[in-house]
């Protein structure tokens, strides 16, 4: 588990001048002759203890620390609820400018005070911090028994004003000085640290996170040590933005509160898993597409969803056997992974052939079709033409609606084709509610395979049932809510096979014979002529028996 750890320091000169409760209340450093009684005095609430508090010294000349006070005892209550406490610290140099830094017991700078100038640190606690000059000083002249001191009315350093030389009480409330307000009616300073961006930890959805802030009271001194904070510190915070409260109470029940936010950022990627797959090419378009989802194996991230992609998702005739391809698993943070999958592409339809003498089309069709009319829809059919003798127990007729593409009814036939002239015939099917159209269709199959698939009023694409996958051929004509009753579309001319018939207009309809204007004629035999050569022997280019080959991938004869 991740652990983020902030210390908050406090050295903001804001905080130095306005909000001490501890603090420099009076300083000597140098008097006529040589130096005596050298030393500061420490001010603030009474019943605050100094241990673990210090003083460090500093050569304005350079901003090195040269020496450490380290403090002691409890500050008394010499009025008001106020006190101070005297240390004597022989050897404080004497300015141009000189400084010394007053530091708590969390090892946090409270105060960096300078006289004769302002310096920076480069050393000590302090190190980095410019000093604050408290804008009096001490010559050379000055009588034994004098000092800087801060005088006025209130409780906290910045309603204070450095005076002097005046005479020196050390350990004692200064001439001139009033504390107020033993803090019952005032708030505690609180402070929060600033704002915490962090990364989740590894293996989480989250990170813990540990912080301090800082508590300061006119009465009851340093209270940073009474903050609760909500969450807790060392809590595990989630991903995204979290609000922090902190909130300090001090001995008079006065309460202040801070916040701050802990942002923990999802910077680790999802995991990538692919799987391969096989896939077949569409036997009429010679393509085939895939979504990422087909490849994908359980890709997850820990903290939420994952969107994918592919680089490759469309396939085609040039692409049969084995492709890498390659899923990408983005998180919602924008993170992501891949890994590499192989699409095997396979072309297993054969291809379709017309040789010679073999029909150049469908020999059993659609031959007519009535679906709308004047008013209430009246003897709804669909007719299906061909050799006579033809068994239809192993045919079907599947409706389709052109919104959507999905079936809604499939008729299975009966019977056989008669023979009306030539060896040719036609079979009536009525249907009731066949769809009006814009566009709709119907499939005509023979055991499941698609014979034809033809519509009126547009064409579509079929997204189930037999047709899934194929495209209708408009066939160009169509009725209307204005049809006469007693109409349909009907095929009409000369031939043998669906091609060599046309579709006509609405007119008066035949169901169950062929229809007017249209003429079957017999198959005809074709043949190409052999010549033998001199040994009795003949080539026969395979080329000159096809008369068609549907194929969308190539072939060769």
């Amino acid at each position: 588990m991740k652990k983020i750890t902030l210390t908050l320091l406090l050295f903001l000169a804001v905080l130095f001048a306005q909000a001490q409760a501890v603090f420099i209340n009076e300083l000597h450093y140098d008097n006529t002759g040589g130096d005596v009684d050298e030393g500061f005095e420490i001010a603030g609430p009474s019943g605050t203890d100094l241990t673990g508090w210090k003083v460090e010294l500093y050569n304005g000349s350079n901003g090195t620390d040269y020496g450490t006070i380290n403090l002691s005892g409890v500050i008394p209550d010499e009025g008001a609820g106020f006190g101070a406490l005297g240390f004597f610290a022989s050897g404080i140099q004497n300015g141009a400018p000189d400084g010394l830094a007053l530091i708590d017991a969390a090892n946090t700078v409270i105060q960096f005070l300078s006289y004769e100038g302002s310096f920076t640190a480069t050393s000590g606690t302090a190190n980095g911090m410019t000093s604050t000059d408290i804008g009096v000083f001490e010559p050379s002249s000055s009588p034994i028994g004098e000092s800087l001191q801060l005088i006025g009315t209130g409780s906290l350093y910045g309603d204070f004003t450095w005076s002097g030389p005046t005479t020196a009480s050390s350990g004692l409330i200064n001439t001139g000085q009033t504390f107020v307000g033993s803090g019952s009616g005032s708030s505690p300073t609180i402070t929060c640290p600033a704002d915490i961006t962090v990364n989740n930890a590894a293996g989480t959805c989250g990170a813990e996170v540990s912080f301090t802030g800082f508590a300061m009271d006119a009465e009851d001194g340093n209270i940073s040590s009474s903050i609760i904070a909500t969450p807790a510190s060392g809590s595990t915070f989630p991903v995204g933005v979290n609000t922090v409260t902190l909130s300090v109470t001090d001995s008079d029940n006065n309460t202040a509160t801070c916040q701050f936010t802990i942002t923990v950022v999802d910077n680790e990627a999802p995991v990538a898993i692919c799987q391969n797959i096989t896939i077949e090419l569409d036997p009429i378009t010679g393509t085939a597409t895939i979504d990422p989802t087909e490849v994908d194996n359980g890709s997850s991230d820990l903290c939420g969803a994952v969107s994918l992609s592919l680089d490759v998702s469309s396939f085609d005739c040039s692409m049969t056997g084995a492709n890498t391809v390659i899923l990408t698993v983005t998180d919602n943070a924008g993170n992501s992974s891949t890994c590499t999958a192989t699409v095997t592409v396979q072309d297993t339809t054969a291809p379709i052939i017309t040789c010679l003498g073999e029909a150049s089309g469908p020999s059993v069709f659609i031959n007519e079709i009535h679906y709308d009319n004047a008013g209430t829809d009246e003897g709804e059919a669909i007719e299906i033409a061909g050799p006579s003798g033809t068994d239809l127990s192993t045919y079907s007729i599947v409706l389709y609606n052109g919104n959507g593409g999905t079936e809604y009814n499939t008729v299975n036939l009966s019977g056989t084709i008669d023979d009306e002239g030539n060896g040719f015939g036609a079979v009536n099917f009525e249907i009731a509610d066949i769809q009006n159209g814009s566009p709709d269709g119907i499939v005509l199959a023979n055991n499941g395979n698609v014979i034809q698939f033809l519509s009126y009023e547009g064409s579509f694409t079929a997204v189930d049932g037999v047709a899934s996958g194929l495209t209708s051929t408009d066939i160009g004509v169509s009725e209307g809510s204005g049809t006469p009753i007693g109409e349909s579309l009907q095929l009409s001319g000369t031939g043998t096979y669906y091609p060599d018939f046309t579709w006509n207009a609405p007119t008066a309809a035949t169901p169950g014979t062929i229809n007017v204007g249209q003429i079957y004629i017999a198959p005809t035999t074709s043949s190409t002529d052999v010549y033998l050569d001199a040994n009795g022997m003949a080539s026969v280019d395979p080329n000159d028996l096809l008369v068609s080959v549907d194929e969308a991938c190539g072939y060769t004869v």
